[in-house]
C-alpha cells in the first residue's frame, strides 16, 4: 500500500539507490552505480523547475552533483554531469512506486481477459502506443505502455490460453491492428485486422505473468520487433524478435494498492524519502541501471529503471523539496 511519509522538497540533499543496492555516483562527470556508499559522490541536490516547494509526481526536476554540475541526458541517451546550466536535458519525475519491499514478478498470476498488461520485447523495451503509432523504442510513458487484453469472443474474464484469439486495446481506446504488415492503433474496431492468436513459448496451457508469448495476425504472420524498436508483421517464423514477456498490471484505485511493477501516476502525490521512483529524461526514456552502468536508452526493465530516493541526512520519510 502507499503510505504517506514526509515529502522530498526543493533543495533537499538526496541519494539514489538502484535495484542492485548500489548508489548512483558522479566522478569526473561520469555517472555509475558501483558501490553501496553514501558519500559525497553519491549526493545530489534536488532542484524543482517550479521553484521552492514539495516535490510531486510529474514535477520536472534537476539533480545537482557534488561537483556543482547537473545530471544531463543527451539525445544519444548518454548520461553525464559536465554542465552548470539547466536546459531541456534535465530530468523529470515520471511516477512513484511506494512499496514495502522490492517489486517481484509472480509467475503464478494468470493473465485473464480484461486484464491490463505490458509486453516487453527482446530488446528490453516495452511495446507502446503513441497516438496511432505502435513501437517498442522504450520512449512511451507507463500509460502508453499499458494494453488491455480481451478475448475475441467478447466473454469477459477467464484465463487467456495458448491458441486463444485476442484483441489488444490501447490506453486511447483504439485496438492494435495489422494491415499489409504495418502495425498501428487507429480505430476502435474489433474485426479481423484487430484479431491475434496467442502463441505461448512453453506450448499449450494457460498464460501466466512473465510468460513469453507471441501474436499471430490475421495474415498468418507474427508481430515482430527489430533491434531498433520498429514493429511490423511480415514473417511466418517465431524467433526472439517475435516474443514478448507479458506482465500483469494490478491497481486498486480505492485504497491505492500497487502490485508488481505498476506505478500509479498522480500529480498531487508527493515524493517522500525512501520512495521508489522513476526518472524520465527529455527524450522520453527512463534512467536505468545495468550492472554498474547508468544510461537513459530506454532499454531497461522496470526493475532496472526503479530508483529509491533517500534524503542524505539519513532521516527516513519526509517530503523531498527543491534544494534537498
Amino acid at each position: 500500500q502507499l503510505h504517506l511519509r514526509g515529502s522530498i522538497s526543493d533543495g533537499d540533499e538526496v541519494l539514489l539507490r538502484a535495484h542492485t543496492g548500489n548508489y548512483i555516483s558522479v566522478d569526473a562527470g561520469e555517472l555509475f552505480a558501483k558501490w553501496d556508499h553514501k558519500g559525497t559522490w553519491e549526493t545530489f541536490i534536488v532542484e524543482r523547475e517550479r521553484g521552492p516547494g514539495v516535490l510531486h509526481a510529474g514535477d520536472s526536476i534537476s539533480l545537482l552533483a557534488h561537483t556543482g554540475r547537473y545530471v544531463s541526458v543527451e539525445n544519444t541517451a548518454r548520461i553525464f554531469a559536465h554542465w552548470s546550466h539547466r536546459y531541456t536535458w534535465e530530468l523529470h519525475v515520471g511516477a512513484i512506486a511506494t512499496l514495502p519491499d522490492r517489486p517481484q514478478l509472480h509467475s503464478v498470476d494468470l493473465i485473464n481477459s480484461g486484464d491490463t498488461i505490458t509486453l516487453t520485447a527482446h530488446t528490453g523495451a516495452k511495446l507502446a502506443v503513441l497516438g496511432s503509432q505502435v513501437d517498442a523504442s522504450g520512449m512511451g510513458t507507463y500509460e502508453q505502455q499499458t494494453l488491455t487484453i480481451e478475448r475475441k469472443n467478447g466473454v469477459a474474464g477467464g484465463s487467456i490460453s495458448d491458441g486463444d484469439e485476442v484483441l489488444l486495446r490501447a490506453h486511447t481506446g483504439n485496438y492494435i491492428s495489422v494491415d499489409a504488415g504495418e502495425v498501428f492503433a487507429k480505430w476502435d474496431l474489433k474485426g479481423p485486422w484487430e484479431t491475434f492468436t496467442v502463441k505461448r513459448e512453453k506450448g499449450p496451457g494457460v498464460v501466466h505473468a512473465v510468460d513469453s508469448i507471441s501474436f499471430v495476425a490475421h495474415t498468418g504472420f507474427y508481430v515482430s520487433v527489430d533491434s531498433n524498436g520498429a514493429i511490423f508483421s511480415f514473417w511466418g517464423h517465431c524467433y526472439s524478435w517475435e516474443r514478448f514477456v507479458v506482465e500483469k498490471v494490478h491497481i486498486t484505485r480505492g485504497d491505492m494498492t500497487v502490485y508488481e511493477h505498476y506505478r500509479y501516476e498522480i500529480s498531487s502525490q508527493r515524493i517522500h524519502g525512501i520512495d521508489s521512483i522513476t526518472l524520465t529524461a527529455h527524450t522520453g526514456a527512463m534512467i536505468a541501471v545495468h550492472g554498474s552502468q547508468v544510461d537513459a536508452s530506454g532499454m531497461g526493465t522496470y526493475e532496472q529503471q526503479t530508483l529509491t530516493i533517500e534524503r542524505k541526512n539519513g532521516v527516513a520519510g519526509g517530503s523531498i523539496s527543491d534544494g534537498d
